[in-house]
């Protein structure tokens, strides 16, 4: 592959699979778990941002399904792309795991329970567990050999993590120990912003200097964006905080100050979604890509949250409206971050079972009749794409939800539950593959069944 990025990844610091596996194992549940949840409460969530109910479904998949994969994939990437693996990868990653895990579980209990113990559990695992990631990722990437745009990607959004975490963890404690101050209304547009536009836009960001070249082979993003990109939307970050608060706590006129940098995040993400749609046009290969749609979702989707964004300055009445939180959200999180996941998780599940097959052939003995199979036999494209189709149902139903609850909620429950299940069968499937490959590869006496191509692809 031509591209400057990939051309010197080290895929020899590759940490073991399944320091990796169980966290991409583990997200789709929480999907199904958040679907469960909409099914189960119905119009209630849609009634105001606010809601209990909506509260535990927005973080299981903010934290549990989006943040379970991308926090998987900086640690492939800070090994792979910024040659820094970090010491003992599987007992790290699986304290951040199982203790991210269980913090989701009780904060989503904690939203739809009155007793402040489900609240304080939240608050002490899911503390443990996001500072535990961000004190382990910060110290991989501040010595990495390889001080490159996406490391400089990966480590403003890990910032951005620590940012949001602060404030999510001021809001639980307002929530968690009696006579604590809540400070809902001030922190929570700031926890927001900091978790969607600084830790989740910024690593996608970040991660797409890398991937959209080397899986979507697409020419490279031209230089200046690589260069400036990141550094331009995180000081509109930190112009849009600057004024946020201020307008909030001492005077509306800083408000200003905030539409600033929220104009400097809408130009910033806009030119990254044209950009990576244009060059997904221009790509090499013509054939139908399964992650290629998934992203010109997400990109789509990325456009039409500024599009809705832009509306709400400009029109007080829709900024006043229920459905425009609700539906800037939804487009922002499961349409541009959901699905730009989905995407990434239908490349790397597959390259990184068939990389780890292929090194294990390399240390068995030379004799072994093994043929590891390629990536699309490992997740099959028609598997993919079906998911796809339902995930795109699910999303569309999402804003008729929001629009008429009544009409869509229940229906948008069960596409976005099958959607997630499809998920969830497809990395699990390529789990049994790899798993079942391993097998043979290490019982060399044995025959190959049904091995495909040793190519990636």
């Amino acid at each position: 592959m031509s591209s400057m990025y990939n051309a010197n990844l080290a895929f020899d610091k590759a940490p073991p699979l399944d320091a990796l596996f169980r966290f991409f194992l583990t997200a789709p549940l929480f999907g199904m778990g958040a679907a469960l949840l909409l099914a189960w409460f119905g119009t209630d969530a849609f009634a105001t941002r606010w809601a209990p109910s909506l509260l535990s479904i927005t973080h299981l998949i903010t934290l549990g399904a989006l943040a379970m994969v991308m926090v998987g994939a900086v640690i492939q990437m800070v090994a792979v792309v910024a040659g820094s693996p970090a010491a003992k990868p599987r007992l790290l990653g699986g304290l951040v795991h199982v203790t991210l895990s269980l913090g989701v579980i009780f904060l989503s209990v904690a939203f739809l329970s009155d007793k402040r113990l489900w609240m304080q559990l939240a608050v002490l695992f899911l503390g443990l567990g996001i500072a535990s990631f961000v004190a382990l990722a910060m110290a991989t990437l501040l010595r990495a050999p390889r001080a490159h745009d996406t490391v400089l990607g990966m480590e403003l959004a890990v910032v951005a993590l620590a940012v949001a975490l602060g404030m999510g963890l001021t809001l639980a404690v307002g929530h968690a120990f009696e006579g604590m101050a809540l400070h809902r209304f001030p922190l929570t547009n700031v926890h927001l912003g900091w978790g969607i536009a600084g830790w989740i836009g910024l690593l996608v960001i970040g991660v797409a200097f890398q991937v959209v070249p080397m899986f979507q082979i697409t020419p490279n993003y031209p230089e200046w964006m690589t260069r400036w990109l990141v550094k331009f939307i995180f000081a509109g970050l930190l112009l849009w905080a600057a004024g946020d608060l201020p307008a909030f706590w001492f005077a509306a006129g800083w408000i200003w100050l905030s539409r600033a940098g929220g104009l400097v995040l809408l130009v910033g993400f806009a030119a990254f979604a044209i950009v990576t749609l244009w060059l997904q046009f221009k790509r090499r290969r013509r054939l139908p890509d399964v992650t290629t749609d998934f992203w010109r979702v997400g990109m789509c989707s990325l456009l039409l949250g500024g599009v809705i964004w832009l509306t709400a300055q400009v029109w007080g009445d829709f900024a006043l409206h229920r459905i425009y939180p609700l539906l800037l959200g939804i487009v922002l999180l499961c349409g541009f971050a959901w699905s730009v996941v989905n995407g990434m998780i239908y490349k790397i599940v597959p390259f990184l079972a068939w990389f780890h097959l292929q090194n294990k052939m390399l240390e068995a003995a030379s004799a072994t009749p093994v043929r590891v199979p390629n990536m699309k036999q490992i997740i099959a494209d028609a598997a993919a794409r079906r998911q796809l189709r339902v995930h795109v149902v699910a999303l569309l139903l999402l804003v008729g939800a929001v629009i008429e609850p009544i009409a869509f909620v229940h229906a948008t429950s069960v596409a976005f539950l099958i959607s997630s299940a499809l998920l969830g069968w497809n990395v699990i499937s390529a789990s049994r593959i790899y798993y079942r490959h391993l097998r043979l590869i290490t019982t060399p006496s044995e025959p190959a069944q049904g091995a495909g191509e040793s190519s990636a692809d």
